[in-house]
């Protein structure tokens, strides 16, 4: 009975010290990472769009721009001058709907660096007409282009959240 008691008091100690190796090593990575929230302007946004498909994109060049400025048929400010050396145009695209009640928006751009990883996180939030909502019986494509300050070799990574909203 000693030897299985040695075993069992073997076994708890090495699993929590592997508990405790791995919770220090959370700490030291939340210490050695760093977060700013960036600013973020609007150059073009509409319910009405050319991409019929749901699209998320870093844009990094003009001739990329001009491609998803033309998806806005009823105009927009992405023509104008983007110093790409300093800035990063998002692209959200919900894709084509069946009703109206739908959009798309760019919440946060937050720069994070962890464990010497630079990188954008990129929140999405898409809104759905909850079934209680009287829509717009009409095909709707909501879309929307933001600009965002970024360094050209930085990562850009999207976090994509639904919101449901009901209606009375």
């Amino acid at each position: 009975m000693q030897p299985i008691i040695k075993g069992l008091t073997a076994s708890l100690f090495c699993t929590l010290l592997s508990l405790s190796v791995a919770q220090t090593a959370s700490a030291d990575d939340e210490r050695n990472s760093t977060e700013s929230i960036l600013p973020i302007k609007v150059i073009a946004k509409g319910l009405h769009s050319l991409q019929y498909g749901k699209r998320l994109e870093a844009v990094r060049n003009s001739a990329k721009l001009q491609e998803l400025a033309s998806l806005f048929p009823y105009g927009n400010n992405a023509s104008d001058e983007v110093d790409f050396s300093k800035y990063v145009v998002i692209g959200a695209f919900m894709g084509s709907k069946a009703t109206g009640g739908y959009n798309i928006d760019v919440v946060k751009a937050v720069q994070k660096e962890t464990n010497n990883r630079k990188y954008i996180e990129v929140s999405v939030k898409s809104k759905v007409p909850g079934p209680s909502c009287i829509v717009t019986m009409a095909f709707t494509q909501p879309a929307k282009l933001v600009l965002i300050p970024a360094d050209p070799r930085t990562d850009i990574v999207f976090k994509e959240n639904y919101q449901v909203y009901h209606c009375r």
